[in-house]
């Protein structure tokens, strides 16, 4: 049995429809999907202070996240981040890019009460 990610439903559909309790809220492309939702790198560090000082000083808009390090509202410049920390030898311990998937998309589009 190939079983496929709940997190890629691009690959089975060409357009998605927010439906809920009846009411179309949007309608999109799978492409329209990929380009709207929201993508964010999350970052932790050996000392997140001095990365987050770094980073701003480097003109970087920080987040802090719940679980002790932060995040730029976008997936962009991954390497040249790695590269400038390493530079200052701040050590990274996690740089992901986290992307939005649809149930997510689906929750912000409907606003539940």
């Amino acid at each position: 049995m190939v079983k496929i990610p709940y997190a890629y439903p691009t690959l089975m559909a060409s357009r998605i429809g927010i439906i809920h309790k009846g009411v179309l809220f949007e309608e999109l492309t799978t492409k329209d999907f990929e380009t709207i939702r929201r993508k964010q790198m999350m970052i932790e560090t050996k000392d997140d202070r001095k990365a987050q000082a770094i980073l701003s000083d480097s003109g970087y808009a920080l987040h802090s996240t719940s679980n002790n390090g932060f995040s730029l509202p976008d997936d962009q410049h991954s390497e040249h981040i790695a590269r400038l920390l390493a530079h200052y030898e701040v050590p990274l311990t996690i740089l992901k890019i986290e992307v939005e998937n649809l149930e997510h998309y689906f929750l912000n589009v409907i606003k539940p009460d």
